[in-house]
């Protein structure tokens, strides 16, 4: 019996969330958007689920979408994760320097009573599970970047299709009485 063969080169990832209409609690909606690649079939448009739709969740979202998919369908090859957000970027880090011992102190905090902690503790076991080695780079934001514009189209194309559906079972019942 042979074990399957580890690909050294890393797959890149680039993930990105959206958020429109982010100064109306009511109306704004958030998206997701992972790509794997040009046609890949693990690449995510997804609306951000629950009650709180922020751009924060929507970046952090994507990222734990991101590791569990590459868990699941790569669970061999090494991981780029490329994100414009500093936040999701910092807290990827985190994780990773603690499963890598260089920071024994991440853990001593409460995950769940932290800002975003139902996704923290999902991006925690997604890193904590991964089996090769895990970088997380920075990007910068509408540059030019083919893989974060295509995540971020992802993210858009999401977001608005989730505030259109939202809009359209919003709207009030019309009835018309006719004598």
């Amino acid at each position: 019996m042979t074990s399957p063969k580890l690909d050294s080169a890393p797959l890149a990832v680039h993930i990105d969330g959206s958020c429109i209409n982010q100064h109306d609690k009511v109306a704004r909606m958030a998206g997701v958007g992972v790509f794997f690649g040009q046609g890949n079939p693990h690449n995510v448009s997804l609306p951000l689920l629950g009650a709180k739709q922020t751009n924060a969740r929507a970046e952090l979202e994507a990222m734990v979408l991101a590791l569990e998919l590459a868990n699941k369908h790569y669970p061999l090859r090494p991981l780029a994760v490329y994100s414009d957000c500093s936040y999701v970027i910092l807290e990827g880090q985190r994780v990773l320097d603690f499963a890598t011992k260089k920071n024994t102190d991440y853990f001593k905090k409460d995950t769940s009573r932290r800002l975003n902690g139902d996704i923290l503790m999902r991006l925690e076991r997604a890193v904590l599970t991964r089996k090769t080695s895990l970088q997380f780079h920075k990007v910068k934001a509408h540059s030019g970047n083919y893989g974060n514009e295509a995540a971020n189209d992802l993210a858009q194309r999401a977001a608005r299709a989730a505030y259109s559906r939202s809009k359209q079972t919003a709207a009030p019942a019309v009835s018309i009485v006719r004598k």
